[in-house]
């Protein structure tokens, strides 16, 4: 009976209906069903319309159950199927188009090129051999296709470009750029930014949340005659490097505004202790805050949110409060925060941080190091090593530029500036390329920056030989 049974056959509806009822029966429900044929509910549902071919092991134990004279009546009614079957047919236009430009001789020439280019024929054996034989000129071609796409797009008149041109031209060629600042002056607030928004507010003072000013967005603007205060709202983080690099971002907020004329107090208000990430904020980001001109405060701290009431309410600002505070936590938490930072060091490479030491040979790295700033904390580096006078150290990261960043700031910011800094990342993410403020802080903060291991050895064959 077995050998009857084709690989490609289906059954008419109403029979394979009949049969999954009939086995329903037996099973009392689909859900033990579905556990004795070993599939998911959907995969029965799509076998009962019929958008998928019942597999032969399948129909062998669906129609286990009947008599022999059932069985024969079922497979009787089986419908062969072609090898294709289901399968959409694909490539008219294609084939159609390229008619049209090279004939049908030149087609058939481009067919028999494609099979030919390789002993595994067709065109990803072109590929794999063009990549294998010459990457170079391989992706340089490959780079020629994308541009002559992208600038069909840009230029061909069978794209329709006249919605895009309506919305520049209505609300200004900036439009796109500052599509995410409009997104942000929604009102829609986070659960840290709904607690500040709690917070003491004076009477006589107007409170606006997610304001944009020259491209910049501002969480929270509190305006009274002739005096303004903005508040920027950050979440806790553990990670010193991912914190260092969204005070930065805040920091660059700050000198934006006032190279537009624009002045006043600027809060960064955020949790001194996070149960949920069971850490504290760095008391020396606090300090460093405190030097650029922002005011930390610390909504669950009452020093500081009189601080915060003293501002709103244009009295004096007792900064010393808040140095005081800061300069105690990196007193308290400095042997600990040490001793973790031992731990680090002691630490195997992972796998993306040996391909870099390894990439670095020439240079002859000695590993991790401690750096320690002039706040008398601590730094861990993935790697490090002085070539020709210099010191060098490095910080790897798999996706996050924003980690790299910050690190390297730290190093700029609080440890030397005469530090050479490398950073690498090996897959990044495409929104953290994209963002405007991570290209300044990489400009500033990174010397070399690197995406494969290929460059960075490169890199340093280069340095070493000269």
């Amino acid at each position: 009976m077995n050998s009857e049974i084709d690989d490609r056959m289906n059954l008419p509806q109403k029979t394979l209906r009949r049969l999954f009822s009939q086995c329903k029966i037996r099973f009392h429900d689909n859900r033990r069903l579905c556990r004795y044929l070993d599939c998911s509910h959907s995969t029965l549902k799509r076998w009962r319309r019929q958008e998928n071919t019942v597999p032969r092991p399948i129909l062998l134990k669906l129609i286990a159950f009947l008599t022999s004279d059932e069985q024969k009546k079922v497979l009787s009614q089986a419908i062969p199927l072609s090898k294709n079957w289901g399968q959409s047919k694909g490539g008219k236009t294609s084939v159609l188009i390229r008619k049209e430009r090279f004939g049908d001789e030149g087609f058939l020439q481009q067919l028999a090129t494609a099979r030919s280019a390789t002993t595994s024929g067709g065109l990803a054996g072109w590929h794999r051999e063009m990549k294998n034989s010459d990457p170079k000129e391989y992706y340089q071609l490959q780079q020629n296709r994308w541009l002559r796409v992208l600038e069909f797009y840009r230029t061909s008149e069978k794209v329709k470009t006249k919605r895009v041109k309506t919305l520049k031209k209505t609300y200004g060629k900036n439009y796109f750029v500052n599509l995410g600042l409009r997104g942000a002056e929604a009102n829609k607030l986070t659960p840290l930014e709904r607690s500040v928004a709690c917070l003491f507010c004076p009477e006589n003072m107007v409170r606006k949340s997610h304001v944009t000013f020259y491209n910049v967005n501002i969480d929270f603007v509190y305006a009274d005659k002739g005096r303004t205060v903005f508040e920027e709202v950050q979440g806790a983080r553990n990670n010193k490097s991912l914190l260092f690099y969204d005070l930065a971002t805040i920091v660059e907020k700050i000198k934006t505004l006032r190279s537009h004329g624009i002045t006043g107090t600027f809060l960064v208000t955020t949790l001194y202790k996070s149960k949920r990430r069971r850490g504290t904020f760095h008391g020396d980001m606090g300090l460093w805050l405190l030097e650029h001109g922002a005011v930390p405060i610390f909504i669950d701290d009452k020093c500081t949110l009189a601080v915060r009431k003293n501002v709103l309410l244009g009295q004096h600002i007792e900064r010393n409060n808040i140095a005081n505070l800061c300069t105690k936590d990196v007193v308290i938490r400095n042997a600990n925060r040490l001793r973790v930072a031992r731990g680090e060091v002691s630490k195997k490479f992972d796998a993306v941080e040996n391909e870099v030491h390894n990439a670095l040979s020439r240079f002859s790295p000695k590993g991790k190091a401690i750096l320690e700033t002039r706040f008398r904390t601590c730094l861990v580096s993935d790697n490090s090593f002085v070539f020709r006078g210099e010191q060098f150290v490095v910080f790897v990261s798999r996706r996050s530029m924003a980690n790299v960043i910050g690190a390297c700031g730290v190093v700029k910011e609080l440890v030397s500036p005469a530090i050479k800094t490398v950073a690498f990342v090996e897959k990044p993410r495409q929104r953290e390329r994209r963002n405007g403020v991570s290209g300044e802080l990489l400009n500033r903060y990174v010397d070399y920056m690197f995406y494969n291991t290929r460059d960075l050895h490169n890199w340093a064959c280069r340095s070493t030989v000269s």
